[in-house]
């Protein structure tokens, strides 16, 4: 959802990576580390 905002110019990608910091801080299961969403969408070819 996060990566298909993005790709749809919804939202910005600073905004969806302060989203997925929010959700690694909130105990949220994600595959990332703070501040590396946008390193980790990229690398599976979401971004």
């Amino acid at each position: 959802m996060l990566c298909d905002a993005v790709r749809q110019g919804l939202l910005t990608r600073e905004t969806v990576s302060a989203v997925a910091d929010d959700l690694v801080r909130s105990k949220y299961r994600v595959p990332f580390e703070p501040g590396a969403f946008i390193r980790w969408a990229e690398e599976k070819g979401l971004l």
